[in-house]
């Protein structure tokens, strides 16, 4: 499958060449590393997160999962350091139960751009994750 869609940008280690900072793009099937920083959108004050354990039977899931939802509404009920309100979301995440809490300017789930940086040609590299790839 081809796309033009990055699902997500993580940093990677610094080019063993030149030592040029990098980051990965995830475009589904293809993984490349690109010489540049990341950049997040909005508020720079990181979010909290809000827990509830896992394995539970559904009625403890719920109560529990309720309990947390207060937990981190309380905590949304003070004002980002940066003057903002705060919002609460939940995770989405099928491998974890939580809430984030954040900025309303950043949003549970921020924007992340790259500021691309001039790097020696060894700084580039490309993976294929399936085997129409490569």
């Amino acid at each position: 499958m081809i796309t033009t869609t990055c699902f997500n940008i993580v940093e990677e280690k610094p080019c063993p060449h030149c030592g040029t900072p990098r980051v990965g793009k995830d475009y589904d099937d293809n993984y490349y590393i690109v010489p540049g920083t990341i950049r997040v959108l909005g508020c720079q004050h990181q979010e909290t997160r809000v827990e509830w354990p896992r394995g539970l039977t559904p009625d403890k899931f719920y109560e529990r999962r309720r309990e947390a939802h207060e937990r981190a509404k309380a905590l949304a009920s003070a004002p980002c350091p940066c003057g903002s309100e705060r919002v609460v979301a939940e995770s989405g995440d099928w491998s974890a139960n939580y809430f984030i809490v954040t900025c309303s300017r950043r949003g549970a789930f921020p924007t992340k751009v790259v500021d691309p940086l001039e790097g020696c040609p060894k700084c580039y590299e490309h993976h294929g994750f399936s085997w129409l790839a490569d």
